[in-house]
């Protein structure tokens, strides 16, 4: 079953979450054990996160965008201007050469 919860709140809406609801029940004589194990068919290993991230920040997809909690907006900002900061720094080292 795939259960899509109406979401009212930012976080929700901007994550458009689906959820798959899969429920195992064993029974054991007068008792029922409700018991779930999700084994994946297929794995994805992620070697080029920050690539990624990078990516969907220029879609304006971000954790400012996510979350958009207070803390989440300055975390974000922060982090921009650091990598700003950092690439500044690289290109006038090679400017001074």
């Amino acid at each position: 079953m795939v259960y899509k919860p109406i979401m009212d709140f930012k976080r929700g809406i901007n994550q458009n979450g689906l959820f798959l609801y899969q429920n195992y029940i064993l029974s054991e004589g007068n008792l029922l054990l409700a018991k779930q194990k999700i084994k994946p068919t297929i794995t994805i290993k992620v070697t080029n996160k920050l690539d990624i991230l990078k990516s969907l920040d220029k879609l304006n997809i971000n954790n400012k965008f996510i979350y958009g909690d207070h803390s989440s907006i300055a975390h974000y900002i922060e982090n921009r201007y650091q990598e700003i900061r950092k690439t500044q720094e690289v290109e006038m080292k090679g400017f001074h050469r």
